[in-house]
């Protein structure tokens, strides 16, 4: 049965606790304040002396428990303890136990806690409320036990046999834990019987019983449980003696309605699929219903006599299967009509009269009293009376019988009067035809929603082959509609056909269905549901993205709606599905464009329509990039500029809205942002002073980013020109400067050009040369542009052989830098041809690229004899030291070094550097001596070697439940002999790692970024690649394979349960007796064992599962022990277990015995008595079969004794016992009869008294 709720509505009165304060004193408070009431909630098992909340309250003064709405009895369960002088405990003072417990529960307690402060203040109040919880602390108790019953052996199946179940929970009434439901837990052989109702009990005949052949005792155990958790139950054995048995099986009918159940959804258009189930009035399961068909089966007989009403109310829904909440419900009604199957009984068996002689005639001497359980004519009978004396007549309706001949009461002719009582149906002239409706008892006919009343829309003909008045047929329409709907477009109701027999109750009649469809008008407009409307949708979409569901109905039936867009679609960007109203777009929406549109939406049903407005309304999406409005900014600053001067602004737009189109900047590069800094307006400002001569051009790259999801960027280039000012001195390269002048040359002779150079540009740059000292004679003159010294007139080494100069160079524009003069002044010394030659550096350092082809220059050496001009000397050049090998070679005469062998810097050869020495001298010079210079050619790398891993594959093992987010230690290492840039590993990258790795670019470090599962994939493969930081760059790779190493997340799980085996009782060691299973989820491999219970008498292969007899099993009917699956995964093992119960199945090899070879009893002749005369013992030794059951084999042929089939009670039938006459018959010996077909004679003795 199908929990009934009823819901009632409470109404709680809250009572506010006011907190008072006096100006008079410090009142009393509860804290925390404003909190005016409390609840509570307590188990009612709490202990005495438990505390059940706390509340901090002072100052206090005066502090106690006070009643509330009359409740004068609820403080006596508490009490108050102060804690401190703040804080005080409510305890509970009294059990609260039976409170609850009790018929009329009391499950809320109420007071008040009152609480005084100072002299002149107030009191203030709390109201407690307490609410006490039930706890499941009773076990049912059946009542009015013990329980025997006898079945017939003909009882049909489902009949009730027993309703006298009963047991009481004293937990709390209309509870879980007290709500009592009944099962068989034991003793059902062959599921024989059945609580139809496990509610209230009710037991009933699940299958045919056989007295013969079958089971004549039920020893069956009634289990009683509660609700509460945790659950308890009471178990009770009931004894069933079958006498008889009916036969009955489970049926399955389908009952005809028509129309059919049928439910619609309103929504034109949107035609869900339906759900059909019964939701309520089949608590005893005799009704199934088709939840796609609706069709309604009867699957279970019905005894009409075994109900309350003949009327069965099923309710039933109809559920939208994508929306639970959608549902329609209906009523069924179901008349049960009884047919006559049960006869009439007698209230006795026996009826035993004694009446005086001479009676008068009509003298009523007792009233019989017969009762039909069938309804209607089916309980109709009479009495008759079979008296062969002739004495007594009945009363064929009332049952009373009376005297008819008083001259048949003689005792001293008759004594005893023995009549027959017997009940009949009258039977009148049979109307055994019902009316036949024709052609068959299903009408349609046809009417327009316009007909006027009283039109003909058809007509019923039913006819009955019966004779006379049997055969007249008249017809009435019966109230009850099968469908009713507020404008149906079909009206369904019932025509009964019955016959006019003479006898009411003998009418036959047969019922009709007519259909009266009625036909529709299509005269109404359709309308929409839920308009105007509006809808959002966000922009970039693909055409097709779901706008809006349009929805719409229409009064009339049967019209096909389609839907479409009128206005506002002139650009083709949206379109409607005709048939179901959904709005798709037609092309990509862009917010930047169009932000709304407005559409005009219609729907028709081919005649009406209607329209209504709908706005969509298009979401912005960042896909709007910020886009710089120069791809190149060029700005200048004047060097040595204080910092926070505005070098430029900048500008990006970003064509979305809101918070995507907020655009804010950012400098990259370190050199570039501590150089400058740029605000959210795109000013660029200068963070330091800035020399022109270190860094005359600085370029960077800025990065404008939206404040969108996903955030989008654009970047420029920003150019920043250092201008000039002239704050650098001219400076020549040399202080001094050594040169030979012939003698007697014509002036003017070039003698030396002066070169000074200046690092600011420009105007700033440009110089002027004079000689300002050692000039006095004026023997020599200077270009004040170019710098070139002359002689000014012919110069004698034999008056002068030396001349010191000192020249100037001096800047045209005015110094505006920290240095005090803008000169420079060297030396210039004029001497004869007798000096070494001299390199223009004091040392030389080439770089070249490894692998450079042979025959390729390195550089030139340049070494001068500064006392002669060009043409008056003759430098030659050679290598000295650091060439064994003759990797270099120099151009004697012009000092240009070439490469002679290709060098290769990375190991095994590792040429990084090589030192040399070169030697020059002058040819045309006095002086012998040799010039050196050391040379440095520093090998530079190029990037010809591939990054390498240390091994070309790496494998490795990972638990399946490493957790996500998980580093890998590292386990590869790639590395490039290349230096620099070229062998340094750049980034890493991978291919191939199906989304579950994630290597880190920078390290190469790999992180879990997806659970792994053995049982999906149990292996993971992908490349992982190495890049150098060579421009071209050069990747190297290595295969990784990742093994997952299952995990034991599974248990087994046993199949096929429960286990119950059977066993002979003599089965051999080794017996097979049943197979246990179990699947394990990893796929590990599974070992079953035995544990627990009578283990010693089984045993189990660890491999099948199956399960073997070990000893001899003799000793029981049943045996019990645990199989234990248990798996081999990793890191420990799961395992499960699960009952086996076996059922030893015993031999019939012992006989009753009785325990005397004979018996001996005696009676008083012609005396009644219910003591019993002797009582037989018979014992069978087997543990099963041992019910022994007794019969009278021979020696009662006059029937006078009668023997209790199972006490083994020898009674004389009180009928009989006059017949016991020791004058005729002295003893009795009857041959008595134990089953299993032991036999042993009774001798029965009486005396005469």
């Amino acid at each position: 049965m199908k929990c009934q709720i009823q819901l009632v509505q409470i109404a709680i009165l809250v009572t506010l606790g006011y907190f008072l304060h006096s100006a008079s004193g410090q009142a009393c408070l509860f804290y925390p304040l404003g909190e005016n009431r409390r609840f509570e909630r307590v188990e009612e098992n709490i202990a005495v002396g438990s505390e059940v909340f706390r509340v901090q309250v002072y100052p206090r003064h005066e502090f106690k428990l006070e009643p509330v709405d009359n409740s004068l009895s609820d403080i006596n369960y508490f009490r108050v303890d102060g804690l401190d002088n703040t804080t005080v405990s409510i305890k509970v003072a009294r059990s609260l136990e039976d409170l609850v417990d009790r018929r009329d529960p009391q499950t809320v307690l109420k007071f008040k806690l009152t609480c005084k402060g100072g002299i002149g203040t107030d009191e203030a109040f709390l109201p407690v409320t307490v609410y006490i919880q039930d706890i499941n602390d009773h076990a049912p108790e059946f009542q009015n036990t013990p329980y025997y019953l006898e079945v017939d052996e003909l009882t049909p199946v489902g009949l009730t046999v027993f309703r006298g179940l009963h047991a009481i929970d004293k937990d709390k009434p209309n509870t879980p834990n007290s709500d009592v439901t009944y099962s068989i837990v034991g003793g059902n052989e062959n599921n024989s019987f059945a609580l139809s109702d496990p509610i209230e009990g009710i037991l009933v005949v699940n299958k045919p019983l056989d007295y013969d052949y079958g089971s004549r005792e039920f020893k069956l155990l009634i289990q009683a449980s509660d609700h509460g958790s945790p659950e308890s139950k009471k178990v009770y054995k009931t004894h069933v003696l079958e006498a008889a048995a009916i036969t009955g099986a489970r049926i399955r009918v389908k009952l005809s309605l028509d129309p059919p159940i049928h439910a619609y959804d309103q929504d034109v258009g949107v035609n869900a699929p339906l759900r059909y189930s019964i939701i309520q009035g089949n608590e005893k399961g005799l009704f199934e219903m088709h939840d796609q068909m609706a069709d309604l089966y009867l699957v279970k007989e019905v005894d009409r006599e075994a109900l309350k009403s003949p009327i069965l109310t099923l309710h039933i829904q109809a559920t939208q299967t994508d929306n639970s909440l959608r549902t329609a419900t209906a009523k069924v009604d179901v008349q049960v009509l009884d047919v006559n199957d049960n006869v009439p009984e007698f209230e006795y068996e026996m009826y035993n009269i004694t009446v005086m002689e001479n009676l008068p005639p009509g003298f009523t001497v007792v009233q019989v009293s017969a009762f039909d359980e069938d309804s209607g004519d089916n309980a109709e009978f009479r009495y008759e009376l079979e008296d062969e004396s002739g004495a007594f007549s009945i009363d064929p309706a009332g049952g009373s019988i009376s005297v008819k001949d008083p001259s048949k009461l003689d005792r001293e002719t008759k004594d005893v009067i023995r009549m027959r009582l017997l009940w009949k149906f009258t039977c009148w002239m049979p109307t055994d035809n019902n009316p036949q409706f024709v052609p068959s008892s299903v009408y349609v006919f046809s009417a327009t929603e316009v007909d006027e009343p009283y039109s003909i829309v058809g007509q019923v003909i039913a006819l009955d082959p019966d004779l006379d008045v049997n055969g007249v047929v008249r017809y009435r329409r019966q109230n009850d509609s099968l469908t009713i709907r507020e404008k149906p477009a079909r009206y369904s109701f019932f025509v009964q056909a019955s016959d006019l027999a003479r006898i009411e109750s003998e009418r036959r009649s047969s019922v009709a269905v007519v259909n009266v469809n009625i036909k529709d008008i299509n005269n109404n407009a359709p309308e929409f549901i839920g308009a105007p409307y509006e809808a959002f949708i966000g922009e970039s979409l693909p055409p097709g993205a779901l706008v809006y569901q349009l929805q719409a109905k229409d009064p009339d039936s049967d019209t096909v709606l389609e839907f479409s867009i009128v206005a506002g679609n002139d650009e083709g960007n949206f379109i409607v599905n005709s048939k179901t109203g959904q709005v798709l777009t037609a092309a990509v929406m862009d917010y930047e464009k169009k932000q709304s549109y407005d559409l005009l939406v219609q729907v028709s049903d081919g005649i009406n329509t209607a329209v209504s407005p709908m706005t969509v309304n298009v979401v912005d999406i960042n896909d709007q990039q910020p886009v710089f409005t120069h791809s190149y900014y060029n700005f200048s600053i004047v060097e040595e500029m204080q910092e926070n001067v505005t070098v430029g602004s900048i500008l990006a737009l970003d064509g979305d809205s809101g918070r995507n189109a907020i655009v804010r900047y950012k400098i990259l590069g370190d050199n570039a942002k501590e150089a400058f800094e740029i605000d959210e307006a795109g000013n660029i400002l200068s963070r330091r002073r800035l020399d022109r001569e270190k860094e005359a051009m600085i370029d960077f790259l800025v990065v404008a980013f939206d404040a969108g999801t996903p955030q989008l960027s654009g970047t420029a280039t920003v150019g920043v020109r250092v201008e000039d000012i002239n704050d650098s001195p001219p400076y020549f390269d040399s202080d001094t400067y050594v040169v030979s002048v012939p003698e007697e040359e014509t002036p003017p002779y070039t003698v030396h050009k002066m070169h000074a150079k200046d690092d600011d540009t420009g105007e700033n740059a440009v110089l002027k040369y004079l000689i300002v000292g050692g000039n006095e004679e004026k023997m020599f003159t200077i270009d004040e542009d170019n710098g070139v010294v002359t002689t000014a007139d012919k110069l004698n080494f034999e008056r002068q052989s030396e001349y010191v100069l000192h020249v100037a160079a001096r800047n045209v524009k005015p110094f505006q830098g920290p240095q005090a003069s803008a000169l420079a002044i060297p030396f210039v010394k004029l001497d004869v041809n007798d000096e070494l030659v001299v390199f223009d550096r004091q040392s030389y350092q080439f770089r070249i690229p490894e692998n450079l082809p042979r025959s390729e220059r390195i550089g030139y050496l340049n070494a001068t004899n500064l006392h002669r001009s060009q043409k008056d000397q003759s430098i030659i050049y050679w290598i000295g030291d650091g060439n064994s090998q003759e990797r270099f070679w120099i151009n004697p005469r012009s000092g240009e070094l070439v490469l002679t062998e290709t060098v290769d810097r990375d190991p095994p050869n590792n040429q990084q550097v090589f030192q040399l020495r070169i030697f020059a001298r002058d040819q045309l010079s006095s002086n012998t001596f040799n010039t050196s210079v050391p040379v440095v050619i520093v090998i530079d790398d190029v990037n010809d070697n591939t990054p390498t891993f240390d091994e070309e594959r790496y494998a490795l093992e990972l638990p399946e439940n490493l957790p996500l987010g998980t580093t890998l230690p590292p386990f590869f290492r790639a590395k490039d002999i290349d230096a620099g840039p070229n062998g340094k590993i750049d980034r890493y990258y991978t291919n191939g790692s199906d989304d579950v790795f994630l290597v880190n670019n920078a390290t190469g470090a790999i992180t879990l970024v997806s659970n792994l599962d053995y049982e999906a994939n149990d292996q993971h493969e992908f490349t992982v690649f190495a890049v150098d930081g060579g421009r071209p760059a050069r990747i190297g790779s290595a295969n990784v394979v990742i093994k997952v190493q299952n995990i034991n997340e599974f248990a087994p799980d046993f199949v096929g349960l429960p286990y119950d085996f059977r066993a002979e009782e003599n089965a051999a060691r080794g017996t097979k007796i049943g197979h246990v299973k179990a699947y394990d989820g990893d796929g590990d491999k599974i070992k079953y064992s035995l544990s627990g219970g009578d283990t010693s008498f089984f045993m189990i292969d660890e491999d099948t599962g199956v399960v073997y007899v070990k000893k001899d099993l003799d000793a029981r009917t049943r045996f019990s022990f645990i199989a234990r699956a248990t798996d081999d995964g990793v890191p420990q093992n799961n395992s499960i277990g699960v009952q086996v119960n076996v059922w030893v199945r015993e031999r019939n090899d012992h006989p009753p015995v009785f325990t005397k070879l004979s018996y001996h009893g005696s009676v008083t002749e012609k005396q009644v008595t219910d003591k019993p005369v002797v009582k037989v013992t018979a014992v069978d030794r087997d543990l099963q079969n041992n019910t022994v059951t007794y019969s009278i084999k021979s020696g009662n042929e006059q029937g006078i004794f009668e023997l209790h089939p199972a006490s083994g009670e020898i009674f004389v039938l009180p009928s009989e016992a006059y017949r016991v006459d020791y004058d005729q018959t002295k003893s009795y010996s009857l041959l008595i009869e134990a089953k299993d077909s032991h036999t042993t004679s009774v001798w029965i003795g009486y005396g005469d008294y």
